[in-house]
């Protein structure tokens, strides 16, 4: 059986948001459902801080320590999330990137701590060069959609 959650999150100005989930553990659906603002603590919330500082930084961090951090995320292109924000889940992120080199999101899979979520970077990677690729275009419809999702609930 399947224990990945793959989700999809997009940054406009003020926030990121899911964008598209792949819920398959019925028990985190509820927190990764499309429309939900996605915390900066997640692996997909510190690729979108690191590669854009105005959002603000992950709390548990000083400046300094966030700094590098940060550094270190856009250095290797990718973010972790080891049980910190939820015990027994594991994240990986990676960020999507418009074809001019915009970051306009980041693709993340949630896993438990037996399946290693280091392995799965390279197929994030590919993945988030293809959707960066279709997604320019429809990034503001998107964006828009969600917001309107998120204030119905």
């Amino acid at each position: 059986a399947t224990t990945e959650i793959y989700t999809l999150s997009l940054h406009d100005a003020f926030r990121s948001l899911i964008a598209a989930s792949s819920v398959v553990r019925p028990d985190h659906g509820p927190l990764m459902r499309p429309g939900l603002t996605v915390p900066l603590e997640t692996a997909s919330g510190k690729v979108m801080a690191a590669y854009d500082p105005l959002i603000g930084m992950p709390a548990g961090y000083t400046a300094d320590a966030w700094s590098q951090a940060a550094f270190h995320i856009r250095a290797a292109g990718v973010a972790y999330d080891m049980e910190a924000v939820i015990p027994g889940v594991c994240c990986a992120a990676v960020p999507v990137r418009t074809p001019d080199g915009r970051i306009t999101g980041s693709l993340a899979v949630v896993a438990p701590p037996e399946r290693p979520v280091a392995t799965f970077v390279s197929e994030l990677t590919t993945a988030a060069q293809a959707i960066g690729a279709g997604l320019s275009q429809h990034l503001p419809e998107i964006l828009s959609q969600n917001a309107e999702r998120a204030s119905n609930m």
